[in-house]
């Protein structure tokens, strides 16, 4: 599995304060509160044209996704990664969107109430931490990996298409179990999942980051679909 390491640095460091500090490192698990440092503190919206409104929970959000909605036209209501469904409700989105982020995706307890609440009213979208807090929400389950996906050399095959596209990964939790959700890519290296789709439930979500930046670009198609889950059905958010 992945190995801990401490580092120590500076005139006076000693390899006994690197495995002090090694040793004094919490499990990423036991982050329960890591949303809190990478999220937005207040709602924040982004004018991409009006096409559609994405309401996004940010649990760590990267820019690139924003911006990749915007050029699409849609207008980003950026929420906390604590909003609650009537936050959600306010924006009266055409699709629910959660981000990446760090650590567990277990721990994201706000997100997952959002999506419950949600799950077959409203289109939902997710990269990352989002397919995996979207997959637990829904009644599957997470696991963390023995190794992680690192890197920008990442190869996913789509299971529809046969065909290979390389992408851009950062995650060391993946789907165990995908409950409702059909497979429909999967990492060519160990098989893991790397694409969840369901008709009935309007959710579409990848494990990578079609977005990165500087790339690679092969998957950028998935931000299309995601627009075309907003244009194609028209739905009444819960109360």
């Amino acid at each position: 599995g992945a190995m801990a390491c401490g580092i120590a640095a500076g005139p006076d460091a000693t390899p006994e304060d690197a495995v002090e500090e090694m040793e004094a490192c919490k499990p990423m698990s036991d982050h329960v509160d890591i949303g809190a440092q990478v999220s937005v503190s207040e709602p924040t919206v982004y004018e991409g044209g009006g096409e559609a409104d994405v309401a996004l929970l940010d649990c760590g959000a990267k820019g690139s996704i924003i911006s990749s909605l915007m050029e699409r036209g849609a207008d980003v209501h950026v929420l906390p990664y604590d909003a609650t469904p009537e936050d959600v409700a306010a924006v009266d989105p055409d699709v629910l969107f959660v981000s990446n982020g760090p650590g567990d995706p277990e721990n994201f307890v706000a997100a997952h109430e959002v999506v419950e609440e949600f799950a077959g009213d409203l289109p939902m979208a997710g990269i990352c931490l989002g397919q995996q807090v979207i997959t637990s929400a829904l009644g599957g389950s997470t696991e963390k990996m023995a190794f992680g996906h690192r890197g920008v050399n990442q190869p996913v095959k789509d299971l529809r298409t046969d065909k290979v596209v390389m992408t851009t990964q950062n995650h060391g939790y993946t789907v165990a179990d995908t409950g409702p959700l059909e497979v429909t890519q999967v990492n060519v290296n160990d098989d893991t999942v790397e694409g969840l789709d369901s008709t009935d439930l309007d959710v579409i979500t990848r494990q990578y980051h079609p977005e990165a930046n500087p790339g690679p670009h092969d998957s950028l198609g998935f931000f299309d679909e995601v627009m075309d889950l907003a244009q194609s059905t028209s739905r009444v958010v819960a109360d």
